[in-house]
């Protein structure tokens, strides 16, 4: 199985840390905090040291394309996302389309709300 060493070290460290074997404990990740600079410099390096940029610039156009659709359709899902929520309490509660005066819409009956 031939992976990226940055794949190996991400492993490698999800395998030792608290949530699974916890050789590494919290107390000890505590310690060790001021190395975690260093170890995401190193990381950077050895991705940086792998970019082909003749090769990231063939991709280029096609990844920008690609980029840019992705945000204008999150953009669009979002706004009728937020469309379809202020049309429902425009109609439920503006225009009082509201069950039995409880105030809420017939189809909430039975879901409680608690802060």
């Amino acid at each position: 199985m031939r992976l990226p060493s940055v794949t190996g070290f991400l492993l490698v460290g999800v395998l030792l840390g608290p949530q699974i074997s916890n050789v590494l404990n919290q107390g000890v990740l505590d310690r060790l905090s001021f190395i975690e600079p260093l170890a995401l410099s190193v990381i950077t390096f050895i991705i940086g040291e792998k970019l082909h940029f003749k090769r990231l610039a063939k991709l280029g156009a096609r990844s920008l394309f690609l980029s840019m659709t992705e945000i204008a359709l999150l953009h669009l899902l979002t706004r009728i996302i937020l469309l379809l929520n202020a049309y429902l309490f425009i109609k439920c509660f503006v225009f009082g389309q509201l069950r039995d005066g409880s105030g809420l819409p017939h189809y909430l009956e039975g879901v409680t709300f608690s802060l």
